[in-house]
């Protein structure tokens, strides 16, 4: 069972935009919600593209995968911090739940870009080598 589940995590993490598609189109069909639906495609697709992004990394810079890590955490740091001053700025007071959902959505964004820009770095390098 529990190999199962790390097989079907490693498919959907090696493609998070398709599964990033195909989660939103089931959630979709069976909540009937379109913004619920991208909500949570966005909140699984984002923990895809943890490991992904880190695997590309390990694979692209031949560095440890722990070590993209730090970045992620100095980041999210980074960000809270930026919005929540923004936030306290703007609004008068902290919202940590709006804070939260905020900054997931720009990390999401962030390793969207990153996969991307990786996975351009691998193919020029995958040919490079040959």
């Amino acid at each position: 069972m529990l190999n199962w589940f790390a097989d079907v995590y490693a498919i959907l993490a090696t493609i998070p935009f398709i599964s990033f598609f195909v989660l939103y189109l089931v959630i979709k069909w069976i909540s009937r919600d379109s913004r619920k639906a991208a909500g949570w495609a966005v909140n699984v697709t984002t923990l895809l593209l943890l490991s992904s992004v880190a695997a590309m990394y390990r694979l692209i810079f031949q560095q440890s995968a722990a070590s993209i890590m730090w970045w992620y955490v100095l980041f999210l740091l980074l960000f809270f911090g930026l919005f929540a001053f923004m936030q306290i700025k703007l609004k008068g007071e902290l919202r940590p739940a709006r804070l939260v959902r905020a900054v997931w959505r720009v990390f999401f964004l962030g390793l969207s870009i990153t996969y991307v820009i990786f996975f351009l770095m691998g193919i020029v390098r995958y040919f490079q080598m040959t």
